[in-house]
């Protein structure tokens, strides 16, 4: 047995053929292009998702050959999330997919919850966070009258992608938990909040039913199976988003063993048997696919996408496009020129405001520290230390908050393929690091591993071993007082320049 594991990322869908001992037989990969505009805007088109994703699994299925593809039993799809689309009956977009920093709709949700805080902290209670992005986006397109009135429901972009596989629109506890409308504080429900979404004023009718994770949704479209050349019986199950399919993709499930996912975004997941509400801190326990356990939801903020901006938009030539290997390989040479600290150059990777672990939308990025001497090696450093910076702070807060310490953490996403950013990750973070082999294809095997999974094909306990670590990485003591004393000076940074940076983006 094979699956097909699909990976729908912010900027590209990846996709995997993966055998059961979590090889990846063959992969694909299809771009995809956000579309800025007026008011915060910030779409993706729906449809040209669908076939780009349909085009990477024809290219992971090319590749792994026909004998590996005759093998595929299973589809599992993760992707980023707090995205929504509106899709009619047959699973197809009335407008397109609005993306997770795309700020249409913030106004509608902040007229939810109270000056006073009640309505805040009766929502923190009954799911863990106030209303945000997906609720926004939901709350918009249902003041579009034509959009609201062509929609079935409102999707996020995993449950999306399964409709379209699989003919039926449904959603889990796990994909559901950005629309802030689900009573969290019992694992394993599987029902919305009415009174949540009556608080919201979210047309119930709107809302995909809920179905546990870990399970078979339905058997793959008979068009879909013969436009990717794999079988009428192919079963396509429930997953997870992209935090808890790294979780799964690094081996590391139980509470205490933390992974660090370095893509688009800086991402610190941890499993814990209780729940943990901080909306303060954005430190949150919310569903995993799991049911036994709750995860973290603690996002750090841009990540990859910094380094990316970097090679593209400062770096690059005129025009953009995307950075190659060999541009990533380039500014990380670089950086490994320059000596810890960076030659005094201080990066702040708050280029869209800052997230957990002291959210604040005020803030923007910024290279603090600049001097005549400073290198293009040390602005490279800067930014790799500035962004694991992030991490350690947030790695910090979570492991307070829980009372469990981090003995190792593992390390994937597309930074994790660097020997030079893991290394400095292990010194700034305090903590060792253990990169996972074939980092960049963490959250395909994490898919296809919450496949076996569902399929009864593999058991919990069965994961760990299945993921290879190439490399262990320990902090340097030396370095240690260095980037205390950072860490210290980040979070002056963060509480004096926020009023100040406001007055520049207002």
């Amino acid at each position: 047995m094979n699956v097909l594991a699909i990976d729908l990322g912010t900027t590209a869908c990846k996709t995997g053929v993966v055998a059961i001992d979590g090889r990846v037989l063959g992969s694909g990969l299809s771009r995809l292009v956000t579309i800025f505009g007026a008011d915060g805007a910030a779409e993706q088109d729906a449809e040209a998702i669908w076939s780009g994703t349909l085009e990477a699994c024809r290219q992971a299925l090319t590749e792994a050959g026909s004998a590996a593809a005759a093998k595929v039993q299973a589809i599992c799809v993760t992707s980023q999330w707090s995205s929504i689309v509106p899709v009619d009956a047959d699973a197809r977009p009335v407008a397109p997919l609005h993306m997770w920093f795309d700020r249409r709709g913030a106004d509608l949700t902040a007229a939810l919850t109270d000056e006073a805080g009640d309505a805040a902290r009766r929502w923190s209670e009954i799911h863990g966070f106030t209303p945000s992005t997906s609720l926004a986006h939901i709350l918009w397109f249902q003041n579009q009258t034509d959009v609201h009135r062509r929609a079935v429901a409102y999707l996020e972009p995993m449950d999306y992608l399964n409709a379209r596989l699989t003919g039926r629109i449904a959603a889990t506890a796990n994909s559901a938990m950005p629309l802030a409308l689900t009573d969290n504080r019992e694992l394993g429900s599987t029902t919305w909040s009415s009174e949540l979404v009556q608080r919201a004023g979210v047309d119930s009718t709107r809302l995909p039913a809920l179905t546990p994770s870990l399970a078979v949704l339905a058997r793959i479209r008979a068009d879909v199976a013969d436009e990717l050349g794999i079988r009428h019986d192919v079963e396509v199950v429930t997953g997870a988003n992209d935090s808890i399919a790294g979780a799964f993709g690094s081996g590391a499930l139980e509470p205490g063993q933390g992974t660090i996912m370095m893509g688009t975004t800086g991402v610190l997941t941890v499993h814990h048997r209780s729940r943990h509400v901080d909306t303060g801190r954005f430190i949150v326990t919310m569903p995993s696919a799991l049911e036994d356990r709750y995860y973290v939801v603690a996002e750090g903020g841009l990540g990859g996408k910094l380094i990316e901006m970097a090679l593209t938009e400062i770096a690059g030539p005129a025009g953009g496009g995307d950075p190659g290997p060999s541009e990533f390989d380039r500014f990380m040479d670089a950086a490994g020129q320059s000596m810890p600290g960076a030659g005094g150059v201080l990066f702040l990777p708050w280029v869209l405001g800052a997230l957990a672990p002291a959210p604040d939308a005020r803030h923007r990025g910024a290279f603090v520290g600049l001097s005549l001497s400073a290198s293009r090696a040390d602005l490279a450093r800067a930014m790799l230390e500035g962004i694991s910076m992030q991490m350690r702070w947030l790695t910090d807060e979570v492991e307070a908050a829980l009372g469990s310490p981090f003995d190792v953490i593992r390390y994937v996403g597309g930074g994790a393929s660097s020997d030079v950013w893991s290394a400095i990750m292990a010194d700034v973070v305090g903590r060792p690091i253990e990169q996972v082999a074939d980092p960049r294809h963490a959250n395909s095997r994490g898919a296809a591993l919450m496949a076996y999974v569902s399929t009864r094909q593999l058991s919990i306990d069965d994961l760990p071993a299945l993921v290879p670590v190439r490399r262990r990485y320990e902090p340097d003591p030396a370095t240690r007082a260095l980037y205390d004393t950072r860490l210290g000076v980040v979070r002056e940074l963060h509480a004096t320049l926020a009023g100040p940076v406001s007055r520049l983006i207002s």
